[in-house]
């Protein structure tokens, strides 16, 4: 019916053939809706219906026909008509008067309708006309009905750009492309999609198949092979101080770079149970690869077990302002710097207990001659380092990145704290200098220098003094084998002289545990007040020790003295024999 022009009270007959029995109405026209925008939409409601079986309709159209047959003969009909090829030719002639005349028709009304609807326009656009609402209710009525049934909407602008919503969530297309945003029509808007491919920035979720996917761009690649990524270019950033490192092989220029060789002098500072500040042993420092423009300010952070405060090792260097002590060192140019054109310099640092003031950790990079002498700084920078935070190991670094002078010349690294105050302090640890942009992940050799310092088992340990009172509780030591430290004859005097024979000479023997034992038999000797030997230092007690031993009959019993001052004294019994085996005493310390 959409070509139908169809008015209210119209009175109209439906014929539909599909229906079983055949469907015949005749009905009235009672109300006619048309859309404004579509012509093609039309909604009819008919009533009065008149139902006519098939039956009926044949008995009509037979009536009529029998009506039309007495009305006009066949003579008649030849009076009054044209023969076929008369109506033919008037037909086609009709026609073509007919066409011309609807196409002028149809020509001018077009244009007169182009005419009003600019004219109606303009009036409304001009505010010289309202548009009444009643006009517009039905369009109204049915945007509103779509706006509340829908899940989302679509949008059109006077640039032909479509724009699909959902809620804050907008999917716009152009002639460009197609962008999204998550704030709405007014955006800002992401490219999504463009003529040279999709925007990766714009993908909110999904999981690529690296099976079917390869993700490359010269430097990295990522597919079902894993990941690759050339020349260190794969970057790991500190969330603190957003220090990048690099992820590739290196070699640390720093010699002693977490400290660990260095030796602890006197305590200045107790900590906890498990650590304490020192100074530095100045022999160390002295045959150390660091040095300090202020030794006897130098202070070295120890910890005392496996549970650290330190984070590489169980030692760690304490930064101090300028005049309490720069921490140097200086190394060689590394070869690969000629074709890096790169040199950083980093390290970890961490506020502790004594830290109770934000500081600011100064990092140089300084070239200097061979002698030593200052040439000038490559590069220098400051990080300021929050106190509140203890014990959060941060990295810090600098870069220099160009050409160096010609010339035989090194590298001076310096860190320091700009706080020039005795109370500024900040821990250090894992320095490293490597001929990269960037530092690289930091190898801590802790078990080198765990076993260096003697804090793990070793197949051989070589020292003159076993120490643990300082710095660890060894509660069960087990030892296959103890070195003699000292073992020696005695040099007997006032008298006394070996028993002879098959018998042991009088001898002493220290062990590496510290422990002294004399044995050995003598005779003839003066007893009482009198030295029968002297043992060396190291091998006496700390105090005199007082020991019985047997005598040559069984029936009397000597009294031996051992004074700290090394004089071994028979006091009592008989000189005849005096057996020293069995005398045990810890060494002096």
């Amino acid at each position: 019916m959409e070509n139908k022009k169809i008015r209210f009270g119209d009175k109209i007959k439906i014929k539909d053939l599909m229906f079983h029995p055949p469907l015949y109405l005749e009905a009235r026209v009672r109300t006619v809706e048309r859309s404004i925008t579509d012509k093609s939409q039309k909604k009819v409601t008919l009533g009065d219906y008149i139902e006519y079986t098939e039956e009926e309709v044949k008995a009509i159209w037979k009536q009529l026909q029998d009506e039309i047959r007495k009305k006009v003969s066949e003579a008649q009909l030849q009076e009054f008509t044209y023969t076929k090829s008369e109506i033919d030719n008037k037909d086609g002639l009709a026609r073509v008067h007919a066409d011309d005349v609807a196409s002028l028709a149809e020509s001018n009304a077009k244009g007169y309708a182009d005419e009003q609807k600019e004219n109606l326009k303009s009036e409304i656009e001009d505010g010289q006309l309202s548009l009444p609402t009643s006009s517009l209710e039905g369009a109204i009525q049915l945007a509103t009905n779509l706006l509340q049934n829908a899940t989302s909407t679509i949008y059109t602008d006077n640039n032909g750009n479509f724009y699909f919503v959902d809620g804050d969530h907008v999917v716009k297309i152009t002639s460009k492309g197609i962008a999204v945003s998550s704030n709405g029509v007014t955006g800002p808007f992401d490219n999504a999609l463009t003529g040279q491919g999709l925007n990766a920035s714009a993908i909110f979720t999904g999981i690529l198949n690296a099976d079917k996917v390869t993700i490359a761009n010269g430097v990295v690649t990522i597919n079902n092979k894993g990941i690759n990524v050339k020349d260190g270019a794969f970057t790991l950033e500190d969330s603190t101080s957003g220090v990048k490192s690099i992820i590739r092989e290196n070699s640390n220029m720093i010699a002693d770079h977490s400290f660990e060789l260095l030796t602890p002098g006197g305590q200045t500072d107790a900590i906890s149970i498990t650590s304490a500040v020192f100074s530095v042993n100045q022999d160390s420092l002295t045959n150390s690869p660091w040095e300090n423009t202020s030794p006897s300010n130098a202070r070295l952070m120890v910890s005392f077990d496996s549970s650290t405060e330190t984070l590489f090792g169980q030692r760690a260097a304490v930064l101090r302002g300028l005049d309490y002590g720069a921490w140097d060192q200086v190394v060689q140019i590394p070869a690969q710097y000629e074709h890096t054109g790169a040199l950083s310099f980093s390290a970890f640092v961490a506020p502790f207990e004594l830290t109770t003031y934000d500081v600011t950790v100064s990092m140089r990079m300084q070239l200097v001659t061979k002698s030593g002498s200052w040439v000038q700084d490559l590069k220098s920078a400051s990080h300021v380092v929050t106190h509140s935070d203890k014990y959060n190991w941060t990295r810090l670094s600098v870069s220099y990145v160009g050409e160096i002078p010609d010339g035989d010349y090194d590298v001076r690294l310096r860190i320091f704290l700009t706080n020039n105050t005795s109370s500024a302090r900040l821990l250090c640890d894992g320095v490293q200098f490597v001929p990269y942009e960037y530092p690289t992940l930091y190898y801590p050799e802790t078990q080198v220098y765990r076993a260096l310092t003697g804090v793990d088992t070793a197949q051989h340990i070589v020292t003159n003094v076993l120490d643990v009172t300082g710095y660890a509780a060894i509660n069960t030591l087990w030892v296959t084998e103890m070195e003699k430290k000292a073992h020696a004859f005695a040099n007997l005097s006032n008298g006394w002289v070996n028993y002879g024979g098959d018998f042991q000479p009088v001898r002493y023997t220290k062990t590496a545990d510290g422990m002294v034992y004399l044995s050995g038999l003598m005779k003839n000797g003066l007893i009482g007040n009198y030295t029968a030997f002297t043992l060396p230092v190291g091998c006496r007690p700390n105090h005199t020790e007082i020991f019985v031993t047997g005598s040559y009959s069984g029936a009397d019993v000597s009294r031996i003295y051992v004074s700290s001052n090394g004089a071994v004294q028979v006091r009592n019994g008989n000189n005849s024999v005096v057996s020293l085996s069995g005398i045990c005493f810890l060494g002096e310390r």
